[in-house]
């Protein structure tokens, strides 16, 4: 039997709050995103096996690196190099850093944030893979001038369930930073607004999310963009040399 082929991979997190885990804080991709389709919708916080990941031995690795990248109260330009490593833009101008700081944060600010990026890259445990695809259709529907194929990803899900004073800290950085991603908009949001809403998902991420809490006993369906899909395909691998096992990798160190 052949193996199925994937252009990306990628590790992200849902991170709920433990006392409720219909409460979610994501990130929402700005404006100064290459791709339209994407632009505006909420993305589960992580990153890819490209570029810098090339010393990852895995999935996890990936996203511990990706979690202390991302959320920091440093604003740098983000990295147009991964970008186009992973196909989605063909340009070379620069990626706007995220949103600045609407406030200087002092130490205790900076320790707090430390610590639940530490629980957050250190606690979270592996829930699931899943083969994300984007066909042709869905990216001309946001890009009349689009020329991206269909696209599929396979993404390992993390989890991790903040404890009461975590979630607590971590609402009020939120409220008086704006955002604390330094690479997408940090936004709070839970699952009855997302049924009850048209906010879309990045990179298919919303069907993960509509998996997960219904597996806590939400049971509405969440808004897809048309013209993309989720299959399950299986648990987190421990390293990238089991996953080539799985699945051919078009894109990755």
């Amino acid at each position: 039997m052949s193996k199925k082929t994937v252009d990306n991979v990628a590790s992200t997190v849902i991170i709920v709050r433990e006392e409720n885990p219909f409460q979610l804080f994501a990130e929402l991709k700005d404006s100064s995103h290459p791709r339209p389709l994407v632009r505006g919708a909420l993305c589960t916080p992580g990153g890819n096996w490209v570029h810098d990941a090339r010393f990852d031995s895995g999935p996890r690795d990936t996203h511990i690196r990706e979690i202390w990248e991302e959320f920091t109260f440093n604003r740098l330009p983000r990295d147009q190099q991964e970008l186009a490593a992973l196909g989605l833009s063909e340009d070379a101008c620069g990626f706007q850093a995220a949103t600045q700081l609407a406030a200087e944060p002092t130490p205790k600010d900076r320790a707090t944030l430390a610590q639940i990026r530490n629980f957050v890259a250190f606690q979270a445990t592996p829930w699931m893979a899943r083969i994300n695809t984007i066909t042709e259709e869905a990216w001309a529907s946001a890009d009349p001038d689009n020329k991206k194929p269909t696209m599929s990803f396979w993404v390992n899900y993390f989890v991790v369930k903040l404890p009461e004073e975590l979630w607590l800290g971590l609402m009020a950085l939120q409220e008086h930073f704006g955002n604390l991603s330094a690479e997408c908009i940090s936004y709070v949001t839970n699952a009855e607004k997302m049924a009850k809403t048209s906010l879309r998902g990045a990179f298919c991420h919303d069907f993960a999310l509509e998996a997960f809490w219904k597996e806590n006993g939400f049971c509405k369906n969440l808004t897809h963009i048309p013209g993309t899909s989720s299959v399950v395909a299986g648990i987190v691998p421990e390293t990238y040399a089991n996953l080539l096992e799985k699945v051919n990798v078009r894109n990755h160190p």
